[in-house]
């Protein structure tokens, strides 16, 4: 499960870094990436993260766009 934030070991000892899952137990899932390329009009592209369990219920998603 790795080291948590501000653990004193950790790689981020003062828990400065905003980690928005953690988790008590182990448990599996996957990381699916959708990425939409900008249409020759005004489409911007983005890229959408999202993380699952091992069940397939949604954890977590962010989507991010790219800058002009």
């Amino acid at each position: 499960l790795g080291r948590k934030p501000g653990d004193p070991q950790s790689t981020d000892p003062e828990g400065l870094i905003k980690q928005l899952y953690t988790q008590t137990e182990w448990s599996g899932g996957f990381l699916m990436v959708t990425v939409k390329p900008a249409d020759s009009g005004q489409g911007i592209a983005n890229a959408e993260f999202s993380f699952y369990d091992e069940h397939g219920a949604l954890l977590y998603s962010v989507t991010k766009t790219a800058k002009k």
